[in-house]
């Protein structure tokens, strides 16, 4: 009599259980600000989402939006640019987390963002003193302008919308425990 088969069981490859042990440990330093347990799907391409209809973060939406789906029309100006974030229209192109606090280089990336973007819009007009300068991508990724590429948009836009924006985008960070180098999608609607 022939037995049944075993239920086959379930692989872990040892670079998925680092990753995941990794980003198990790492987000024990969040804990305090977000949740303590959670699950982590490897696989998984995690996506934020702003919205041009919502009245807090339109201006943030709108350049986003702008800068994704017609980078030709922002500044700065570059001849056959590609700006990063999207992961749903066939290029692929996500972003990844850069957390200043990780290490030197980090703070190195932030810094080089942080310069570039300033230097970038210092070439823009500031409606008012309510309005920020934003910048996309995040001055929190590997992509952002200080990356040196030319593919980023800087905008003026209202600073309260610009601050709403910065603080969905840190919660964000922390609930689906993206961490330093994890790669994302963005995504306007």
């Amino acid at each position: 009599m022939r037995s049944k088969p075993s239920q086959p069981q379930a692989r872990t490859s040892t670079a998925s259980r680092c990753r995941w042990r990794t980003k198990e440990l790492t987000a024990r330093k969040l804990a305090p600000y977000f949740y303590a347990q959670g699950a982590i799907f490897d696989r998984a391409i995690p996506t934020f989402f702003y919205d041009r209809a919502q009245a807090d973060t339109a201006g943030v939406a709108n350049h986003i939006y702008d800068a994704l789906y017609s980078p030709e029309t922002t500044y700065s100006v570059k001849a056959g640019k590609v700006i990063p974030g999207s992961v749903w229209d066939g290029t692929y192109l996500p972003l990844h987390r850069n957390w200043a606090n990780y290490d030197a280089a980090a703070a190195e990336t932030a810094r080089k963002n942080l310069n570039a973007k300033n230097t970038a819009c210092r070439g823009l007009t500031r409606p008012s003193d309510s309005y920020q300068c934003d910048e996309y991508p995040f001055a929190s990724t590997q992509e952002g302008a200080g990356k040196g590429d030319g593919n980023f948009s800087v905008r003026y836009v209202p600073g309260t919308e610009n601050e709403q924006a910065g603080r969905e985008l840190g919660s964000w960070y922390g609930a689906d425990r993206i961490l330093h180098n994890d790669l994302y999608g963005m995504y306007v609607e």
